[in-house]
């Protein structure tokens, strides 16, 4: 107890942390806006306060939470509940937005939007720049009124596609949803002409070695419903000012398959959509020594239109495969997805508006959860799982992977260890492609090397945003289990040589650096006694 674990509950989860290893906003656990709470626990925190202390808002904050942290000491006399609770939690996916109102800010010192700062419909202006609109002053309710009274709302895209280091921001983003109309109208309205074809928004580059089959039709499932759900999401209310997913293209590379993976990936994926309204689903099997195959379903109605391309690996390996594929990606933008994992809801749409809001950035992973099948079964559900003909009976959550969001600290860590997961990355095509893309001479750590090459030319161009966007599958049969050690040999060298090209670049020369020196840096336990 007390270890970081993830318990899964609806279309996400929920991260449990202990607080008493947090600082800054993660050890702030009692606030007055947004919190969830037990009816008990705040009672009792209440009762334990002076009268004074519960007259001002921010002083029964800043109370209530030293209250929290003096009744993790085993010698309290307050208590909570029938235990200590130690364990806090937070969503992985964002879930609520609040604009405060905050007229007593004279305790902490937390940002706050003002006249002089704020987005208007995406363009940045004072309220004295507004013209032929109400005058908008996120301090006055008043002119927050009128701004519902126009139909304006906060634009939850736009702060979606920033990244923020505090959970209390000065930001200020509005939109107004006239526009939606338009939007939708944007969203659903597809030039279903044979001449019309258009290029996709997105490639999805998948390798298939082995799955096992119901893995692999679970992992596609749960792209192919990347574009379903967000036309959902549009007519439900949620717009942007057009489909980022649809036109969608999966590239499936072949890699020496013989389990019946790819197969059973295409059946999933036409027995999905058959009786969908509004998406096309097109097969296009490009592999050898097979007549070409155009399939095509649905194509009355496209508001939601993807094509499957099917393609050899020219010969064996990650590496190969990656590359062949990622010549077939018609998408400047290209999401890895690995053929055991399951992507979780939004991950695409996240990822996709980040990188169209940050040009500055060559790719982007999220969060990941390990998990595995074991002998001890739990009440773990996948996303789609509903969807699928899974056999998976007892899945096993083995922990969260957390992600780097600060692009210096990402490009110092990747020094040391991989601090990205590979098939949770979404990256831009043409900047791959002109490093060369993946090197074949490498057996297992060809992503390693992708990123440090990456950072070596471009060195805060890899990020990650918090968001738990994938279930990361660890099994026997997973590739990065088997050869260990030549893993870790090759991790080695690919460090080296970013340190080499470190030292070449800002001392104007250096000798080689011992190769057994940047094994003991990146694995201090494996350090020799003198």
């Amino acid at each position: 107890k007390g270890e970081d674990h993830v318990e899964n509950i609806c279309d996400g989860g929920v991260y449990l942390y202990n607080r008493n290893r947090c600082s800054g906003d993660w050890a702030y656990h009692f606030d007055l806006s947004g919190g969830v709470y037990c009816q008990y626990d705040v009672l009792a925190l209440l009762q334990s306060m002076k009268i004074e202390e519960k007259r001002h808002p921010n002083i029964l904050e800043m109370r209530a939470n030293r209250l929290l942290n003096a009744a993790d000491d085993a010698t309290a006399k307050y208590h909570l509940g029938t235990s200590q609770k130690s364990l806090s939690a937070i969503p992985t996916h964002p879930s609520i937005l609040i604009l405060a109102i905050n007229r007593v800010q004279d305790v902490f010192q937390a940002p706050l939007a003002t006249p002089q700062k704020f987005e208007y419909g995406g363009i940045s202006v004072t309220k004295t720049e507004v013209h032929d609109k109400p005058t908008v002053d996120p301090t006055d309710p008043a002119s927050l009124l009128t701004l519902l009274d126009e139909e304006w709302y906060l634009d939850g895209s736009k702060y979606k596609s920033n990244l923020f280091n505090s959970s209390h921001i000065g930001d200020f983003f509005i939109k107004q949803s006239h526009s939606s109309n338009l939007d939708n109208e944007r969203l659903t309205d597809v030039d279903t002409s044979e001449s019309a074809s258009p290029p996709p928004k997105v490639s999805v580059l998948i390798p298939v070695h082995r799955g096992p089959p119901d893995a692999a039709s679970h992992s596609i499932i749960s792209i192919i419903m990347q574009p379903i759900e967000e036309i959902h999401s549009s007519e439900g209310g949620s717009h942007h000012n057009e489909a980022f997913l649809s036109p969608m293209q999966i590239v499936l590379v072949d890699d020496r398959c013989n389990d019946g993976s790819i197969d059973s990936m295409i059946a999933s994926c036409n027995e999905l959509v058959k009786n969908r309204k509004g998406v096309s689903l097109q097969l296009r099997d490009h592999r050898s020594g097979r007549t070409f195959q155009q399939q095509e379903s649905n194509t009355d109605d496209q508001r939601v239109s993807i094509w499957i391309d099917i393609v050899d690996s020219p010969q064996g390996g990650i590496a190969c495969a990656l590359n062949h594929g990622l010549s077939y990606c018609s998408a400047d933008l290209v999401a890895r997805m690995d053929a055991d994992d399951v992507a979780t809801p939004h991950r695409l749409l996240s990822q996709i508006s980040f990188m169209r809001a940050n040009p500055s950035f060559a790719a982007v992973g999220t969060s990941t959860v390990l998990f595995s099948e074991g002998n001890q079964c739990s009440d773990l559900i996948l996303p789609y799982d509903n969807l699928t003909q899974s056999t998976d009976s007892c899945l096993l959550s083995l922990r969260p992977s957390l992600s780097i969001s600060d692009p210096g600290f990402m490009a110092w860590a990747m020094f040391f260890t991989c601090s990205i997961s590979h098939p949770s990355v979404t990256f831009r095509k043409n900047v791959i492609q002109k490093l060369g893309g993946y090197d074949v001479s490498i057996s297992y750590c060809e992503d390693y090397d992708l990123w440090l090459r990456l950072l070596d030319k471009h060195s805060r161009s890899i990020i990650c945003i918090p968001f738990h966007g994938l279930w990361h599958r660890k099994h026997n049969q997973s590739s990065s289990s088997v050869g260990l050690k030549i893993q870790k040999e090759e991790a080695d060298q690919a460090s080296c040589r970013a340190m080499e090209q470190i030292f070449q670049s800002t001392s104007g020369g250096h000798g080689p650096l011992a190769l057994d020196h940047i094994s003991t840096l990146r694995n201090p336990s494996s350090a020799k006694s003198p």
